[in-house]
């Protein structure tokens, strides 16, 4: 987190114009992180970044299930639909399989979403 930090600094301007590049880090973890702490600073403003984050694998981190036992990794995309449903205030379905549906959020953005239609 104290890299995020440091990248993003206290001048609004600057975080703004650095947010895209942070959350787009070549590491899955970093993304995600980075959109956690945008999330927090931002609130709805960061919904466009949630939005372009919901085609992106990368796995962030990992997480057990108990019946069966296995361990699935969890998208970027699974962790921006999360964040997304605090953000915007909308819920939609919430899996297909294992990882969170991000088609809903997809149609939602295009019809609706663009806080202004």
């Amino acid at each position: 987190m104290k890299r995020l930090q440091t990248l993003l600094g206290d001048n609004p301007l600057t975080s703004a114009l650095r947010r895209g590049e942070i959350a787009s880090d070549r590491d899955p973890q970093f993304r995600c992180l980075a959109m956690y702490s945008i999330v927090e600073s931002e609130g709805r403003l960061s919904v466009p970044l949630l939005i372009s984050k919901l085609d992106d694998k990368g796995v962030c981190q990992t997480r057990t299930l108990t019946d069966p036992p296995k361990q699935i990794g969890v998208f970027v995309s699974d962790e921006a639909v999360r964040l997304l449903e605090d953000a915007a205030g909308q819920h939609f379905e919430k899996n297909i399989g294992e990882h969170r549906a991000t088609d809903p959020w997809k149609k939602w953005w295009a019809n609706e979403g663009k806080f202004g239609k």
